[in-house]
């Protein structure tokens, strides 16, 4: 998990390039690949820019595709609970 000195990016701290590329994957999944969000996500580990730009990109999205991408980044990073 990234320093929690780190920004966070929306409610997620996912300044680290492993979560970063993890929500362009999203991104271009139910946004497609030349989605501008997809060039901002996959720049914002090393451009705090463009780390800015995708989150306002991320929050222009339609409410249902915006929700399915952070809940389903959200399940992907969630701690595995023991037993399962």
């Amino acid at each position: 998990m990234p320093a929690a000195s780190e920004p966070p990016f929306g409610p997620f701290r996912v300044r680290d390039p492993v979560g970063l590329g993890m929500l362009a994957a999203l991104a271009a999944c139910h946004c497609g690949t030349d989605h501008e969000l997809v060039s901002l996500l996959r720049r914002a580990d090393t451009d705090d820019d463009a780390r800015d730009a995708a989150l306002v990109a991320l929050d222009g999205l339609p409410a249902l595709t915006r929700r399915r991408i952070l809940a389903t980044f959200a399940r992907l990073t969630a701690p595995v609970k023991s037993g399962r």
